[in-house]
């Protein structure tokens, strides 16, 4: 998939984003959400599906959710990565849905919740 994401921050509608997909292999499904900091591309929410942000990794019964807190004193992010047991099955549709409430992102896949806090830091 590829295109603009857009973020919580300067979406410009209110009701969650949901899409459907389908995969003929066991892979993640990746989902980035980017805003702008300074004037350059950012992606301050990450949600892999079937999979972790590690490269090389076959692990394929997890949702894995990233955010990026601010370190006091350094102008870069730590990475905060968290992980859920859930496996999309390969070959059948999906949707999924992602909404955010202030600082609060609901991932929703096939029905399943997913809550992650603090995606502003």
């Amino acid at each position: 998939m590829a295109g603009k994401c857009l973020s919580p921050f300067d979406r410009p509608f209110r009701s969650p984003l949901s899409i459907l997909w389908k995969r003929d292999l066991p892979q993640k499904m990746n989902l980035f959400f980017e805003t702008e900091e300074n004037g350059k591309p950012a992606h301050p929410f990450k949600v892999f599906i079937n999979g972790t942000p590690n490269k090389g990794t076959a692990k394929t019964n997890v949702i894995s959710c990233v955010t990026y807190e601010r370190t006091p004193g350094s102008s870069k992010k730590k990475a905060k990565v968290t992980t859920e047991e859930y496996h999309a099955e390969a070959g059948q549709w999906h949707k999924t849905s992602v909404a955010f409430d202030d600082d609060v992102a609901t991932i929703r896949v096939d029905d399943v919740p997913f809550t992650v806090e603090d995606i502003a830091s």
